[in-house]
């Protein structure tokens, strides 16, 4: 359930994200010359990545394959 969540978190910093880095196109730092809207979309770019390797990891715990544990030979178990 907490994937569930966070994978509803990043889906809303994706968008809201995504419409300031819209709204603000042509506003610009004071101290640099680069748009505002470049910083703002590499935050929309890292939630899109998240985004990405959360489902991946639903989707691996949904088919029984989940990877978070290490094998027993590896633990210490055997």
């Amino acid at each position: 359930m907490p994937k569930i969540r966070l994978l509803i978190a990043l889906g809303i910093i994706a968008y809201f994200g995504t419409r300031l880095a819209i709204l603000e196109r042509l506003r610009t730092f004071q101290s640099m010359p680069i748009p505002f809207s470049v910083v703002t979309a590499s935050i929309v770019f890292t939630a899109a990545s998240m985004i990405i390797s959360t489902i991946i990891k639903i989707k691996r715990i949904l088919v029984g394959f989940d990877d978070s544990a290490p094998p027993p030979e590896q633990a210490g178990l055997t």
